[in-house]
């Protein structure tokens, strides 16, 4: 997973709830990180782009956004963004679980690595050994999924459809392909009786014509004559 930098998201008990549970979610998450440090735009503030841009044109259009729920209407409107799902959630912020386990400098760590007994935490993606985390030293009651109190999903993620269809491929007319190696041919056997001949790059390959446009079509197809190991030795 990736996300920007802000201070709600890097914070001890989003690592130790992801560390704690990540075995009851629906995806593996194997890594976090925060791929800038509150010191300029990176991919993601791309997307949240394209994401306003979206909700202004919805404004534009003669709209009005006075909720969540106006907010989820208007990036959802003409057929969404690609990649950006919504949903709307209230979360009763006195229901904040309080826990003691502690990540000592976590401002400055900003990968993380979930393992199954243990985090690795490190400054920059793929740079060093990084830092080992016991994941028992961020275990904490409070954080069990059971536990989670105080949020209730009010607009669930949208249910698109899954387009079902048949992928066809392209096969190459037999007739043109038999009818392009046929001159070709006859193209090599008039080269015999001319010493300015087109050859084929590949070193191994015997192809020879006199026309570079054949030349062209032999490349294309790709049908090259190699010559024997006998014959390359000596």
């Amino acid at each position: 997973m990736k996300t920007d930098n802000a201070g709600c998201y890097h914070c001890t008990p989003l690592i130790s709830f992801i560390s704690q549970n990540h075995s009851h979610f629906p995806i593996t998450i194997k890594e976090f990180n925060f791929s800038e440090a509150q010191s300029g735009k990176d991919l993601c503030d791309s997307k949240t782009g394209s994401c306003r841009m979206h909700v202004a044109r919805f404004l534009n259009e003669g709209n009005d956004i006075l909720s969540a729920s106006d907010l989820k209407r208007a990036l959802e409107s003409n057929n969404g963004l690609k990649g950006t799902k919504t949903c709307v959630i209230s979360i009763d912020n006195a229901e904040e679980p309080k826990i003691k386990s502690k990540i000592p400098q976590i401002s400055l760590l900003n990968n993380f690595r979930f393992d199954v007994d243990s985090v690795i935490a490190k400054r920059a993606y793929q740079i060093g050994c990084g830092r080992l985390i016991e994941t028992n030293t961020l275990k904490d009651q409070h954080l069990n999924v059971g536990e989670m109190n105080g949020f209730e999903v009010l607009e669930e993620f949208p249910s698109h459809a899954v387009d079902v269809g048949q992928v066809c491929v392209r096969m190459r007319n037999p007739n043109i392909q038999n009818e392009m190696e046929e001159e070709q041919n006859q193209d090599q056997d008039q080269g015999h009786l001319n010493n300015d001949l087109y050859a084929c790059p590949d070193p191994y390959c015997q192809k020879q014509y006199v026309r570079s446009a054949n030349l062209e079509k032999h490349l294309a197809l790709g049908n090259h004559l190699y010559r024997k190991a006998e014959e390359i030795r000596n």
